[in-house]
């Protein structure tokens, strides 16, 4: 096993795997059990996106029922230095922050009134209850030497008519940092090293970032394509060109998993292989920092999970890999798969993936049938004339199938996800797959010309 990590200088000297406990959040045992794993892979860093999880102070209802209590967080925090896993704590200080803002009592600290993602930075208030949040985590992990304070996608940000006559006098850059100045200067006081996401501020003037540059490490993120491909968007090579020429300390991060759609089961391995081998390649001429292995397991606070991590630990080692080596192996994900075995986690993870392979066939082929009975409905509206042939009913029967299927498949996943992934969440995470389908088949049949089509064929 260790033979596959044979650089005799890593790649990527500085490498880090994400936890992102807004879904699919392990039990504290399976929680421990992760970060064998990634020592295992000699990943040196554990970016913790805490989000509901955290046994928040400054207001418990920030807490999730089933968050870790401050004596896993100290366990754990204990467990890392053991395995010499830096902690990382990412909090959401400006965007991102629907687990904040869906409270009645924070309605006010909203951008946009209708919104919950986004902080209104010119209410004094919202400054300061970041701060909050961020002195709890520090009291709670006083070790940690760098913090995440997110600050991507703030789409809404300069929308509120305080913050749009803000804007105007002022500038966006402006505003972005009167949300973020009080914990930015708690943690300068602590020695603590900040870091950002890049996309909003890799738009700013070059004066306005280089500004900053000193205070503030910025994470380039980037998960699907090359970033030395101009379609690469928000982290094409002339933004890091700017950012690095403008004297920022650059790191930057990919996705083993998360990152393929909002519904996905499975990562898709080469597309997550080819942004990081293109990061790998990047770090000596942007002197990155390091790069993450972000594993995003929902694309929003409010939005359905996506993509197990035992699923997806293939994909995991792949990545691993490539920061190390700076390729993947030779033999491709059959030694990914030998390695999982060398840990003992390679038997599960043959059989959860089979779990989402089928799970996901099944829902994608009911999708299929929704599409066809709605084209023929459309067709029998159309063309009245025209005879049904019968199909419908074969297709309902076919589509039945599948519901059936999908529904035997999400049952093998919460059978398979009790012990490593809190209850409910297992049970959210197959319905989420399973009753839509059952939403759209009961639509469809409540359609008049379907119901006159079974109807015949009752006959």
């Amino acid at each position: 096993m260790t033979d596959l990590f044979h650089s005799d200088a890593p790649a990527v000297p500085f490498r880090g795997v994400h936890l992102d406990l807004k879904g699919l959040v392990p039990t504290f045992s399976r929680l421990l059990e992760l970060l064998e794993v990634f020592h295992e892979l000699r990943f040196q860093a554990v970016l913790v996106e805490w989000e509901d999880c955290f046994p928040w102070r400054c207001n418990e209802r920030l807490r999730a029922p089933h968050a870790y209590t401050t004596e896993q967080v100290a366990r754990f925090a204990r467990r890392c230095e053991e395995l010499e896993l830096e902690i990382i704590p990412l909090v959401q200080a400006l965007g991102h922050s629907e687990n904040v803002l869906r409270l009645p009592e924070y309605e006010a600290l909203r951008e946009v009134p209708n919104r919950t993602d986004v902080f209104h930075p010119l209410n004094p208030q919202s400054p300061e209850l970041v701060a909050a949040m961020v002195q709890d985590v520090i009291e709670l992990l006083p070790q940690v030497k760098r913090f995440h304070l997110g600050g991507d996608e703030v789409y809404t940000l300069g929308k509120h008519p305080a913050s749009e006559a803000f804007v105007q006098e002022q500038g966006i850059a402006a505003l972005y940092l009167r949300q973020l100045e009080p914990s930015l200067k708690m943690l300068e006081s602590r020695d603590v090293r900040p870091l950002l996401w890049h996309d909003e501020i890799v738009q700013w003037a070059p004066d306005q970032i280089s500004a900053i540059a000193d205070r503030v490490d910025l994470v380039v993120w980037g998960y699907t394509g090359d970033p030395r491909d101009n379609a690469t968007y928000h982290y094409r090579l002339p933004h890091v060109e700017k950012l690095h020429a403008l004297g920022c300390r650059l790191w930057a991060a990919t996705a083993y998993k998360g990152a393929d759609g909002p519904a996905a089961n499975l990562p898709l391995t080469r597309d997550r292989a080819q942004a990081t081998q293109g990061w790998a390649e990047l770090t000596p001429r942007f002197q990155l920092q390091g790069v993450f292995a972000t594993a995003w397991s929902r694309y929003a606070s409010g939005r359905i999970q996506v993509s197990p991590v035992d699923g997806a630990l293939d994909s995991l080692v792949n990545t691993a890999l490539i920061l190390y080596n700076g390729c993947a192996p030779a033999e491709g994900l059959d030694a990914c798969l030998s390695l999982l075995d060398g840990i003992g986690e390679g038997e599960a993870f043959r059989q959860i993936r089979e779990i989402l392979q089928r799970l996901t066939y099944h829902a994608d082929r009911g999708w299929g049938w929704v599409r066809q009975l709605e084209e023929q409905i459309v067709n029998l509206e159309l063309e009245p004339d025209r005879a049904s042939s019968g199909i419908e009913e074969t297709i309902l029967d076919l589509f039945d199938g599948d519901i059936r299927a999908c529904e035997l498949a999400g049952k093998d996943l919460e059978n398979f996800l009790q012990d490593k992934v809190v209850s409910p969440l297992p049970h959210y995470y197959q319905a989420c797959h399973l009753e839509p389908l059952k939403m759209a088949r009961e639509r469809l049949l409540n359609h008049n010309i379907l119901n006159s089509c079974a109807a015949l064929a009752a006959s």
